[in-house]
């Protein structure tokens, strides 16, 4: 029986080890650090790419050095979970998803360059009942103050009545 303990004491160790590990080598959030300035005069200076893999996340980029880095959440922690794109704009950039079982979601998570970060400015929102899609429902939510990219994240706008 000690044995048994044992063992299951160190399979648990070791796969925390390798979690933090490959977590840290893959997928390094700058919210640890001082993050770099963003150029809000040259928008060409920086990108925005979704990263597909075990963990899925957009980053803000520059060249090859990542900026920001936004974690994008799984199926299994928000049901019918679903990053739909991220892209450019003048402004800054936007990042739509979509959400839900019986009540469908949809949200666009509108970011503008200013004082050299992203910060989240509004959210655009869709919403119906999937029993009766003639419900359909949008609206616009201003977010005051803005979040900055690096303070962002998406579960923390994904509880609906919040934004409904």
């Amino acid at each position: 029986m000690v044995r048994l303990i044992v063992l299951v004491v160190c399979c648990f160790a070791a796969c925390n080890s390798l979690k933090t590990a490959n977590s840290e080598n893959d997928h390094v959030s700058p919210n640890n650090s001082q993050p770099a300035a963003i150029n809000c005069g040259d928008p060409t200076s920086y990108d925005v790419t979704v990263v597909d893999g075990p963990i899925r996340a957009v980053n803000i980029v520059a060249g090859d050095k990542r900026l920001r880095t936004i974690d994008v959440p799984a199926k299994s922690e928000v049901p019918g979970f679903s990053l739909s794109w991220a892209r450019k704009t003048k402004e800054g950039f936007d990042l739509s998803v979509e959400y839900g079982s019986t009540f469908y979601y949809g949200k666009r998570f509108i970011f503008a360059c200013k004082n050299n970060d992203l910060v989240l400015t509004g959210i655009a929102v869709e919403t119906f009942d999937r029993n009766n899609p003639s419900k359909w429902t949008k609206k616009q939510v201003s977010i005051k103050p803005t979040v900055p990219v690096g303070r962002f994240k998406i579960t923390d706008y994904l509880k609906e009545e919040e934004t409904r």
